[in-house]
């Protein structure tokens, strides 16, 4: 499943102090939570969205960020936000489940370009579950 986002924000912006969220952080998961449930609710039928949601098996997040300026920043700070957003709005359990992490820098060329894009596949093979230490389903899950 695919997502688009506003631009998350860097991991120097999200905390004050150590503990502290930051207002600016605040607001992009709120604005974030309500767009991630406005696209489940319009790309999943509702007995699908109360089966599936929220995932708790292990996934591979990948996450394409758009370059919108010639700083210099790590790719790698914009990981955390995204992981909190989706647990927040309920795709995910828990942010314990993501088990690889693909991200990437693009380079926009239009206005929708701007945007964040989020995939999240399962990972369902056994191998894959026995890797990263998780239990995998029976049939009584």
């Amino acid at each position: 499943m695919i997502f688009t986002l506003p631009v998350p924000p860097s991991v120097n912006q999200l905390y004050r102090g150590r503990r502290f969220k930051t207002k600016r952080y605040m607001t992009w998961t709120r604005a974030v939570t309500n767009d991630l449930l406005q696209q489940l609710t319009s790309n999943y039928r509702p007995r699908y969205r109360k089966t599936v949601f929220p995932i708790s098996c292990p996934v591979c997040v990948s996450i394409e960020v758009p370059r919108l300026d010639n700083r210099r920043t790590d790719i790698d700070n914009r990981i955390k936000a995204v992981a909190d957003a989706l647990v927040v709005s309920g795709i995910l359990a828990d942010d314990s489940y993501i088990a690889e992490v693909r991200a990437a820098w693009k380079v926009p060329r239009n206005d929708r370009d701007r945007l964040c894009y989020v995939e999240i596949t399962e990972l369902s093979a056994p191998e894959d579950w026995r890797r990263i230490g998780k239990r995998a389903p029976t049939t009584e899950d």
